[in-house]
């Protein structure tokens, strides 16, 4: 009930943000994904991701002629494999699931008529915690560069080639965090308010 009452909050947020007429969109993602560690350890458990999709509500308003702000709620869903280390017998994969919910304030440059470049800052939540993988609630990062296009009845499509890193600056401070790694194609569709 505590996720509801938060997920409500966010979208009347993003709605009384959005009286100035940008632009909202649903999207849809999917692609490969990884948990990665600034620091192997030996001996330790392999990770394999086994692909993820995401889907998202976003909104967006021009900040000038060539520069748009964007923002909105993505949630995504990641599988992943775990090996554990060999110890003299074989054990079987063990196969986790995280369920992700991301805020992305992301800034968009735009360039030759349908082209763009993006790059933001992504708040996440891991609300439903792995038994073997770690926390991925904290502050990510997001790189991507798209393509767009507008039909004169306010219709957008775009597809966006992704990048994302979750948890880079982790809200736990565990020794040899696991980041969750992302890249993905993005399926776009907007509407000018």
């Amino acid at each position: 009930m505590k996720n509801i009452a938060i997920y409500i909050l966010l979208f009347n947020g993003l709605l009384s943000f959005a009286q100035d007429r940008g632009e909202i969109s649903v999207s849809f993602s999917k692609g490969e994904n990884d948990m990665l560690m600034f620091q192997q350890l030996e001996g330790s458990a392999s990770h394999t991701g086994k692909g993820f999709y995401c889907v998202g509500f976003h909104y967006l308003t021009s900040l000038n002629g060539w520069l748009d702000f964007e923002t909105g709620i993505d949630f995504g869903h990641h599988k992943i494999s775990i090996e554990p280390a060999f110890i003299g017998i074989t054990v079987d994969p063990i196969r986790e699931e995280i369920f992700l919910t991301s805020l992305p304030f992301k800034l968009r440059a735009n360039f030759l008529k349908y082209f763009f470049f993006n790059a933001g800052v992504l708040i996440d939540w891991d609300f439903f915690s792995s038994q073997y993988l770690d926390n991925q609630t904290g502050f990510g990062a997001t790189l991507g560069i798209g393509a767009a296009y507008r039909f004169k009845s306010g219709v957008g499509l775009f597809v966006i080639p992704n990048l994302k890193m979750h948890s880079l600056i982790p809200f736990s401070f565990d020794n040899y965090h696991e980041r969750l790694m992302e890249s993905s194609f993005q399926f776009e569709v907007s509407y000018k308010l």
